[in-house]
Formats: C-alpha cells, sequence, structure tokens
C-alpha cells in the first residue's frame, strides 16, 4: 500500500512442516484450515499418502504440501495465509508441526545446550559431579557456523556462583570478535538447559566443548532436549530389577535390567548406567544418586533421545514415584499436537514477509507486544512469536515531528533526518537520471527533425526533375503532332493542286 511512497515492495508466505518421528505407519486424519483429509497413514520414512491427501483439498484449504528429503510434509500457502493444522484422531500423539523460514527450507538458527546449568536438585556432591551433573565446565569451546564451516573458540569461566549462568554464556560467546546477537536464555520449569538463538545473518550453529568439532560426545547443544526425571527409590523393593524405556516419540521400547536397594547409596547405579548404555540408543543417559537425600535415584535423558517413559517390567506400568522434573522432546522448536479432541490437538502457523528494493533501506520496529518473547536483533526460534504485524500498525516518521526533548527522542530525530537526506539524495540522484534521459531525447528528436528535413528536400528534388523530363516530353510529343498535322493537311491541297 506504501510501496510507491518508500520503494519497498513485500513478499508474504507460509511455510511448515509437518511430521511423524514413528518408525512404523500410523493412521491419522487432520484439518487443513478447517477442511478434513480423511484417513492417511504417515512414518519418519513414509510420507507419500499424507501429501497426496492434503493435495487432494488444496483447492479448498489454498495449501499444498510435498515431501522432502528427510521425510517431512512441507506445507505451502502461496498467499502468507495462516495454516491451520488441527488432529482429529484420537489417542495418537505423535504428529508434530514447526514453522519454517521464507525459503520454505531453514529452521529459525536456535539450539538447546544441553545441560549447560548444574542440577540443583543433586546438588554439588561427588556423586553429581562423577557424572556430569555440575552443568558447563570452565574451559575452552568451539561455536561453528554451518554454513560456511568456520569456527570461533571462546572460554567459559564462571563469575557468579561457580558454574555458568545463561548470561555469562551469553557473553562468553558474545566476546568472541566478530560475534554478536547471541540470546542465551533459561527454558521455562527445566533447571539444566538453555536455549542458544543466533541472528539469523550468523545461521544454524553447533558449540562443542574443546576444539575437536567431530567428536560426538564433545557435542553441546541440540535440537532436543534431555527428560529429566527423579525416582523414589524409598518405596521400591530391593533385589533385581528390569526396567524398560519406551520412546514416546518413535514408540521403541530398551529393556535393562540392575540390583536395586531402597537406600541410592547401596544401589549398583553403575549398574543402572551400564543396562541403559547396553542400547547404542541410550549412551548418552546417565543416572546418578541425589545429593541432598539418600533415597531418591535421578536419572537424565541424552538430548537426542527425545521424551520417553519409565516401565516396570513386572507390573508392564510407568514407573511408580517417578517425578518428571522436565519432559524430553526431539525438537524443541517444533510442537507436538495432542490426540483429537483435546485442547491442545491444533497449531496455527504464521508466515514470514521479505522486503525487497533496488535501494538501501530499514525496518525499524518501534513497539512490541508486552511480554514478548522476541529480541528484535535475534531469529524467533520456534512457533511463538510477538505478534508485531497483527498487534502493530507501521507508522511514517516525519521531520516535522521530530522531538529533540529527551535523548530517546534525539536518538529517533537522527534516525528520521538520516533518513531524509538519503530520502533526498534517492531523489537527487532519480532527478538526474530523468534529466539525463530527457537531455539524450530531446537531442534524439533534434536529430530526427534535421534528418526528416534533409530527406524532405531530397524528395522534392527528385519530383522536381521528374517532372521537369516529363514536360519536355510532352513538348515534343506536341510539337511533333503539329507537324505531322501540318504534312497532314498539306496533302489535299498537292491533290487539288493536280486536278487544276
Amino acid at each position: 500500500a506504501v510501496s510507491g511512497e518508500t520503494g519497498v515492495t513485500a513478499t508474504a508466505k507460509t511455510y511448515a512442516f509437518l511430521n511423524s518421528e514413528y518408525a512404523t505407519d500410523q493412521t491419522y486424519s487432520v484439518l487443513i484450515n478447517n477442511v478434513t483429509t480423511g484417513s492417511f497413514v504417515i512414518s519418519n520414512a513414509n510420507v507419500t499418502d499424507a501429501v497426496d491427501k492434503i493435495n487432494a483439498i488444496s483447492g479448498s484449504t489454498g495449501v499444498t504440501a510435498q515431501a522432502t528429503t528427510d521425510n517431512k510434509v512441507q506445507l505451502y500457502a502461496q498467499d502468507g495465509s495462516d495454516i491451520l493444522v488441527e488432529s482429529q484422531t484420537a489417542g495418537q500423539t505423535a504428529l508434530r508441526i514447526q514453522s519454517v523460514s521464507h525459503d520454505g527450507e531453514s529452521v529459525q538458527p536456535s539450539q538447546v545446550w544441553h545441560r549447560a546449568k548444574p542440577d540443583t536438585a543433586a546438588g554439588t556432591g561427588v556423586a553429581g559431579a562423577a557424572r556430569g551433573e555440575l552443568g558447563v565446565a570452565d574451559g575452552t569451546y568451539t561455536l561453528v557456523q554451518k554454513s560456511s564451516g568456520q569456527t570461533y573458540t571462546f572460554t567459559v569461566a564462571a563469575t557468579a556462583s561457580g558454574k555458568s549462568t545463561a548470561a555469562e554464556l551469553q557473553a562468553d560467546i558474545n566476546g568472541i570478535t566478530g560475534v554478536s546477537g547471541f540470546v542465551v536464555a533459561d527454558i521455562s520449569s527445566n533447571a539444566t538447559d538453555v536455549t542458544v538463538t543466533a541472528t539469523e545473518a550468523f545461521g544454524a550453529f553447533e558449540i562443542y566443548q574443546g576444539t575437536d568439532t567431530t567428536s560426538s560426545t564433545a557435542r553441546q547443544t541440540f535440537s532436543g532436549i534431555g527428560k529429566h526425571v527423579e525416582i523414589a527409590t524409598g518405596v521400591q523393593t530391593d533385589g533385581a530389577k528390569t526396567w524398560q524405556i519406551r520412546n514416546d516419540d518413535t514408540g521403541k521400547t530398551y529393556d535393562f535390567g540392575f540390583t536395586a536397594d531402597q537406600d541410592v547409596a547401596n544401589t549398583n547405579i553403575d549398574g543402572v548406567e551400564t543396562g541403559l548404555h547396553a542400547h547404542a540408543d541410550l549412551v548418552g543417559f546417565s543416572a546418578y544418586a541425589d545429593d541432598t537425600t539418600t533415597t531418591i535415584l535421578h536419572i537424565h535423558g541424552s538430548a537426542d533421545f527425545g521424551d520417553w517413559t519409565l516401565i516396570d517390567r513386572a507390573t508392564g506400568n510407568a514407573l511408580a514415584s517417578v517425578t518428571e522434573n522436565h519432559a524430553g522432546a526431539l525438537n524443541a522448536f517444533d510442537l507436538a499436537l495432542a490426540a483429537g479432541g483435546a485442547s491442545n490437538d491444533a497449531a496455527t502457523v504464521q508466515g514470514t514477509i521479505t522486503l525487497n528494493s533496488s535501494k538501501t533501506f530499514s525496518v525499524t520496529q518501534s513497539a512490541e507486544e508486552t511480554n514478548a518473547v522476541t529480541d528484535p536483533a535475534t531469529a524467533t526460534g520456534g512457533l511463538t512469536n510477538d505478534n508485531y504485524f497483527v498487534t502493530q500498525a507501521a507508522a511514517l516518521s516525519t521531520v516535522s515531528n521530530v522531538d529533540l526533548r529527551s535523548t530517546a527522542g534525539a536518538g529517533a530525530a537522527l534516525k528520521v533526518l538520516d533518513g531524509a537526506i538519503e530520502k533526498i539524495s534517492s531523489m537527487r540522484a532519480d532527478l538526474g537520471a530523468v534529466e539525463n534521459r530527457l537531455e539524450h531525447t530531446v537531442s534524439n528528436l533534434m536529430n530526427i527533425a534535421e534528418n526528416t528535413s534533409d530527406s524532405r528536400s531530397r524528395i522534392n528534388d527528385a519530383d522536381y526533375s521528374l517532372e521537369s523530363a516529363n514536360l519536355a516530353k510532352a513538348q515534343v510529343l506536341q510539337q511533333a503532332g503539329t507537324a505531322m498535322l501540318s504534312q497532314a493537311n498539306a496533302r489535299s491541297q498537292l491533290v487539288l493542286q493536280l486536278l487544276q
């Protein structure tokens, strides 16, 4: 609406990923913008049926689908309209949805720093320390920019409580020469992990402990969150136990055995870890005793495992007296749809906007929603945003409205004046270009007029010569005719003379 004044045009698109991490096909039915797809099957290896069913109703929904190389369904609304996805299937909770950037491929550059902070529930004793439950260790770390492969080293040195806080980790990362705009934030109801979000310009990244960026064990950041539970062993019976880890995201199960004791100090904790680590998928799990009581056992899952449930194989039911400190997730930045009929069985994905201009321009956010979780210089990192373009309206700042009565006003005035000067310079350049084109046009028209006059003169000269030739021809013919007529008249006189 204002592109004529600003010289900037906007394009809106909406992309989202819909997927399931289950290894086997499951049957679902969803609503896309309130239109049902009907039943389809989907798994982490098969999305063909889902794509076909969604495309079959695209004329009613305005949303098309295609499969990605990693077996996700890419949803696309070309006009930037919201995409509403609602599960209709009771008892099925494996569908996940994630917003995607304007290119339809990349997601927000955010990661979870796994166990970055000490587990306060486990205290600071030897039991926790032996299994790395005291948060990020001081020392050297490496930040890797995935798009370029460039690496940056930085040092973590806790200053507040002996272990780094989110604010201290943020300062450490942004202290790297040439790196800025990273935001490290605590996660609600999660005492050990933090989110690390880069700027859009920096893009996707990873952080490693030390300088070896090829070591999987040195990797610190993941897209997922490792689940953390406490088990009250005081209500458990002593002796040999067989428990089971059931992955709630993929449906896979893993049995492990150990010798239990009501007093965790006497429980074979190493045996618990040995049983867990017998499965390749559980190598990142750890078990440790609580430092504040002798009847609490902790199990902390790996960040790339997802959410899980602890099952007592003797009963086949979920283990009793388990307290979840925080849930796990394969991807902390997508959203799991609850079973159909639940209050949280739907998600709405909002679109993105790109601004284009042949000139340099800037966009300034003048306000944002109260309690918004965004930073103007940083990518959102998930489905949440501050709905700025919904709740706020664009306003044109003019030179006549500048206010110099405050520091903030003076700073804003400088931006307005800079913009006005840039606008004048741009207009001068445009007018200069127009003037040059006019001068060229005038010169060209003058040349055309001169050439036309010359051509007309030549044409006129050619016509005069032709008419002169025609006149001479006519005169010759006339004279010849007169002579012939004279001779004809003379013959009759000769005959009369002979008769006389």
